[in-house]
């Protein structure tokens, strides 16, 4: 079983992201069941909630800023859409994977183990000036019990996926998680599987390497599919929120556009691996590129700038 944490979900951009897809491929070949914890689920379906809520009210914005300049009714169509509604879709959605209920009093020990900061809640009780840290993390101790009563159900291993470094320790467990999963699992202990590093972690545990130069996978960078791959991660509502205090009208109203996007030979750390009759490859690569920017407010009042893109991924 391949368990997702919520900075994983987010990262394999459910519900329609290639790495979801990827994800859902190597599940398949390796016979595991996808699965989230329903702390996770709850979770990723908040934030879903405010992200809509947030692009609902940015679009009628413009809208209506734009049916005044063209003399038409264009909000209309976005009355009757509700944050609520999204995030029901979206909570039906995730029933794609199994869904790990959250165990009897579950919620009851992680309040618990918060309050007495207890990992995987924060452990933290003064800041360096000796001021009082509230206590957080309720949340990462629920699906911390999720995985323990996980394994102990099942006979197979739980691979848990998650960039959450309030698991972790260097690249395996939290000591104290461990001996905790030692003792309340025995034997199978060894079957709870912590995997960082995203899904280049998760293909370096589960699946089977491959040879494969850098001078075979420059075609491929160079490909016009590759490109717009990388010219959409890095233009889009993202982009523009981090320039939100640069920007004098504010992000809904800006647009931003890269230009000239290319492979500029810098790849490091490539890693192939063989996936059914497929060769994946990871690794990180360099394209430059120009993005420029623009904000309007009104009729003819403009703002624009442009700076070079230097994008890793």
């Amino acid at each position: 079983m391949i368990v997702l944490d919520t900075n994983m979900l987010d990262a394999a951009n459910f519900p329609n992201g290639s790495l979801l897809l990827m994800l859902r491929t190597l599940a398949g070949h390796k016979n595991h069941v996808l699965a989230v914890p329903e702390m996770v689920r709850i979770e990723h379906v908040a934030h879903h909630r405010r992200d809509v809520a947030e692009a609902l009210r940015a679009a009628r914005q413009s809208l209506d800023m734009l049916g005044i300049a063209f003399g038409r009714d264009l909000g209309s169509p976005l009355l009757d859409l509700t944050a609520d509604e999204a995030a029901a879709l979206r909570s039906d959605a995730l029933e794609t994977f199994e869904i790990l209920p959250i165990p009897p009093g579950a919620a009851e020990a992680a309040l618990t183990r918060e309050a007495n900061r207890q990992p995987p809640a924060e452990r933290v009780w003064r800041d360096g000036t000796g001021k009082r840290v509230k206590a957080r993390g309720a949340r990462d101790a629920v699906i911390w019990l999720t995985l323990l009563e996980t394994a102990r159900s099942r006979d197979e291993p739980v691979w848990f996926l998650s960039e959450d470094k309030d698991f972790a320790v260097g690249t395996g467990w939290d000591p104290d998680l461990w001996a905790e999963a030692v003792a309340a699992l025995g034997e199978k202990a060894s079957n709870l599987k912590l995997v960082q590093g995203g899904f280049a972690g998760l293909l370096a545990q589960l699946a089977d390497p491959s040879e494969m130069s850098v001078a075979d996978l420059e075609p491929l960078l160079r490909s016009e599919a590759v490109r717009d791959a990388v010219t959409n991660k890095i233009t889009g509502p993202l982009v523009l929120n981090r320039l939100a205090r640069f920007l004098p009208h504010g992000p809904e109203t800006a647009h931003a556009e890269v230009t000239r996007v290319a492979f500029d030979k810098r790849l490091d750390r490539p890693h192939a691996y063989r996936v059914g009759d497929q060769v994946w490859v990871t690794g990180r690569a360099r394209w430059t590129g120009r993005k420029e920017y623009a904000s309007v407010q009104g009729a003819g009042d403009w703002w624009t700038a442009s700076d070079d893109v230097d994008e890793n991924d």
